[in-house]
């Protein structure tokens, strides 16, 4: 909660005059204490000169200025980069990214920028070998998913080795900026590969199977058509993917992963199938959806008897950030119900929305979480 402290305390900076406050978001794929300048046309500052404006680092890859402007301006430009022009902020496919211009009509304003990638890092796609099964039938769901299936990087040169196996839902949006609902990706599969390249997790295979086109929400609320997309996951595609490939088949080696509505639907498959799943990670929880029908359902149902953890997390900007009430309550609704606080780790990122790109960001943090070496 300490990055949650720092951020409120930054919520009233001492302004003077017309001023701009500038929020960069920086890509998961930023160095540790990378520095980072603005650049641009800003009155009374500087016109393009590549290292204009060191910006501050705040929290882990978020950085900050305030810029005093006169009173007269109506706009800057920006860019941003890590110190010269080859460095530059670019989108997923690497496209650098068009002048950013911002209007400063009013006295005080601020933007927030959220980075996809760095012009000197390699553009990102897919990382790693992945496999693809178009129309895979999804009974007892109507209609096929398509279904992503990510294995480590020993898979092919150690075949005796079995891996744990992480399902995520939305899976269209989880490796390939390409298929990605709105053009980013998670990037699981940089992350998950840098962090096995550091040690710092188990190697596991990545299943991920794609949301439904016209009923989405449905499939993600437990008491709508959830409980037969978890029918889905367990009797169906989790059989498929253990008799063909090498996988820890245990509750203990099986965890879920999802955003937003996949959040919500992770934490009610963890409490409802517990002998599959034992961990289960939601980034940007709204327990408050549809008239706050997840809270309604855990009026209904026992905590499983068998040890289950859960991640949950959002951020404090856009979406994201009529989140914390909600979830403080439904803390204390777990609590409550006798749910382990040990069993539960929330975390908070200042300035953060509700974007694959923010979600990116952060992912490292939910698949250490799942993967850490200590397991259930």
């Amino acid at each position: 909660m300490a990055q949650l402290i720092i951020f409120l305390m930054l919520l009233s900076p001492a302004l003077q005059a017309k001023s701009l406050e500038v929020i960069i978001n920086a890509p998961f794929n930023t160095p540790s204490k990378q520095k980072v300048y603005l650049t641009g046309e800003i009155p009374g500052h500087c016109s393009w000169q590549v290292k204009c404006l060191e910006l501050k680092e705040i929290f882990p890859s978020v950085y900050r200025t305030v810029l005093d402007l006169h009173d007269s301006t109506e706009q800057v430009q920006i860019k941003i980069t890590k110190g010269s022009w080859s460095t530059q902020a670019t989108s997923s496919s690497g496209r650098i990214y068009p002048n950013k211009k911002i209007e400063t009509i009013i006295e005080h304003s601020r933007t927030i920028v959220t980075i996809a990638n760095w012009s000197d890092q390699e553009r990102l796609g897919i990382k790693g070998a992945l496999k693809e099964f178009k129309n895979f039938k999804a009974s007892p769901l109507k209609g096929t998913k398509d279904v992503w299936i990510w294995l480590p990087p020993s898979y092919e040169s150690q075949p005796h080795k079995r891996y744990p196996v992480i399902y995520m839902h939305d899976g269209q949006n989880v490796f390939n900026p390409l298929l990605a609902s709105f053009g980013n990706e998670w990037s699981v599969d940089e992350v998950l590969s840098d962090l096995i390249s550091k040690k710092k997790v188990r190697e596991a295979i990545v299943v991920a199977s794609s949301s439904s086109p016209n009923n989405r929400n449905g499939e993600y609320t437990f008491n709508r058509e959830g409980n037969l997309y978890g029918q889905f996951l367990v009797e169906n595609l989790k059989p498929f993917i253990d008799s063909s490939f090498r996988t820890l088949r245990s509750r203990k080696n099986t965890f879920l992963m999802g955003s937003s509505m996949g959040a919500l639907i992770s934490f009610t498959l963890l409490l409802k199938h517990p002998d599959t799943f034992s961990k289960a990670a939601g980034l940007s929880f709204p327990p408050f959806a549809h008239d706050d029908n997840l809270f309604h359902w855990l009026e209904t149902i026992d905590l499983p008897t068998q040890k289950v953890e859960f991640y949950l997390d959002h951020g404090t900007v856009g979406q994201d950030g009529t989140y914390l009430e909600h979830v403080l309550r439904f803390i204390e609704v777990l609590s409550l119900k006798g749910f382990s606080r040990e069993s539960l780790k929330y975390e908070v990122f200042p300035y953060a929305d509700h974007t694959e790109l923010d979600w990116a960001r952060r992912v490292h943090h939910p698949l250490q979480f799942l993967l850490k070496r200590n397991s259930i």
